[in-house]
């Protein structure tokens, strides 16, 4: 949200509302083929990885998530072993999702929703706790909003609004 609120300056960081959390996930083919269950397994070579980065360009939520999984324990092995599989440093998730098809790769450490939205391509493998990771799903409104972006904020954190958010993994 940062990066974002550097570029575009009319969202004050005094409206960043953090409305949500959403933990990381290992996305592995349907059916997961190569029988990825922790973590741990995407450390075994051969292992083929997709992260996603900003690159210095875009920003994104999954920017440096897979750095804070592998090294969560500090241990320097796990980030190298990590890093020697990853077949893709792709810039935002879409590209992620397209590299990880292309390139045939094992696992893509992403978000809930892309499984959940992907059910013939990608299945979702839990993140054990002491490895997981979670980020947030903030809002800001603009200085300049109009009445129905304010009505949109307050249905992003009604019931039925969570119910929808819960089945892409999002908790509150």
């Amino acid at each position: 949200m940062t990066a974002f609120l550097q570029s575009f300056p009319s969202f004050p960081s005094k409206n960043v509302e953090p409305i949500y959390l959403r933990p990381a996930i290992i996305a592995v083919k349907t059916g997961n083929p190569r029988h990825i269950q922790k973590f741990e397994d995407l450390l075994q070579p051969g292992i083929r990885i997709v992260v996603t980065e900003g690159s210095g360009i875009a920003n994104t939520s999954g920017t440096g998530i897979w750095e804070d999984i592998a090294g969560r324990l500090g241990k320097l092995e796990d980030v190298k072993r990590f890093r020697s599989n990853i077949v893709a440093f792709s810039t935002g998730s879409g590209a992620s999702f397209q590299a990880f098809k292309e390139l045939d790769a094992d696992a893509w450490i992403t978000w809930p929703e892309w499984a959940v939205d992907n059910p013939k391509v990608l299945q979702a493998v839990p993140i054990s706790g002491n490895r997981i990771i979670w980020r947030d799903l903030n809002i800001a409104l603009s200085t300049s909003a109009d009445p129905q972006a304010a009505s949109f904020l307050r249905f992003l954190v009604s019931d039925e609004a969570q119910k929808l958010m819960r089945s892409a993994g999002y908790i509150r």
